[in-house]
């Protein structure tokens, strides 16, 4: 038996994307004081909407469950989907980013099938609380590097900061499994807008980077990491100062392999792999 997201979490989510509204009208706010002082071109932008998880599948330790959320986990719903970042341009040719995207996954189910997760057993019939907390925050450079009449392509850098927590928590609390990570990862970033007729728009953004961790520094660890932010936007103007588009955007990635430094309960192996699709209307400020 499967049960939609917990109240609980969903007023959580609902609680974020009212927070990141309330950022961005603030630096909309901002962004007009700074025009007025012949500020930077700054951009404040939210995008609000919905996610699908396409494939998530999850495994602790060699001998744990490879477990899938969808199948098995609760996440075969839609889930709130928010982000807000601010975009200033420090030249004719350079633009930093800034960028917070929270994604707050948290389902409840009874076990259709015994759960192995490191060394904690979730029998079946068990009724368990999953979460699936993995916010970032990127820090982003762009630099414009060819332009046509209408259109503009730009490439640069990002580091993204990982803020992860995945949980498995019995409904009765006799049995939980949380594995934390925090750290960087260095991104590489595309950006490309084309201008249409009567002030329409469509462009794309892609964040991407495989890591196959031995390779980069020589270490015999078999850890292989992979991130993937893409989108599509059709855009249109407002008003002078906003512009709205609809967006289509893929986040996925994860990672696989063992790492020297295991958490008491793990042998170190840990499989993370998760697509999701997202649906979402992004409102631009521009001052």
């Amino acid at each position: 038996m499967q049960t939609l997201l917990t109240q609980n979490a969903t007023a959580s989510a609902f609680n974020k994307i009212l927070r990141i509204s309330a950022c961005v009208g603030l630096s909309a706010l901002s962004s007009a004081a700074l025009a007025a002082a012949k500020a930077p071109e700054t951009v404040g932008s939210v995008e609000l909407g919905y996610s699908a998880v396409l494939s998530h599948v999850y495994q602790g330790s060699r001998n744990g469950t490879n477990f899938s959320y969808v199948k098995d986990g609760g996440q075969d719903t839609l889930f709130p989907f928010a982000r807000a970042q601010v975009t200033v341009r420090t030249s004719d040719r350079d633009r930093f980013v800034f960028l917070y995207q929270p994604l707050e996954l948290n389902t409840r189910v009874t076990l259709r099938n015994d759960l192995q997760v490191d060394d904690v057993l979730f029998n079946a019939g068990t009724p368990v609380d999953f979460r699936y907390s993995f916010p970032f925050y990127r820090f982003s450079w762009l630099r414009d590097t060819w332009s046509s009449e209408s259109t503009k392509i730009a490439l640069g850098a990002s580091l993204q900061l990982r803020n992860a927590r995945i949980e498995f928590t019995s409904v009765d609390g006799k049995k939980n499994r949380s594995n934390r990570n925090v750290g960087p990862v260095p991104i590489f970033k595309f950006q490309s807008v084309t201008q249409l007729e009567d002030g329409l728009w469509w462009g794309t953004d892609i964040d991407t980077i495989y890591v196959p961790v031995k390779y980069l520094n020589g270490s015999n660890s078999d850890v292989e990491g992979s991130f993937h932010d893409v989108s599509l936007k059709l855009g249109f103007p407002v008003v002078s100062w906003l512009d709205a588009a609809f967006v289509t955007r893929y986040i996925g990635g994860g990672g696989k392999g063992t790492t020297k430094s295991p958490n008491p309960g793990s042998d170190g192996y840990t499989n993370n792999q998760i697509h999701t699709l997202n649906f979402s209307l992004a409102l631009n400020v521009k001052n």
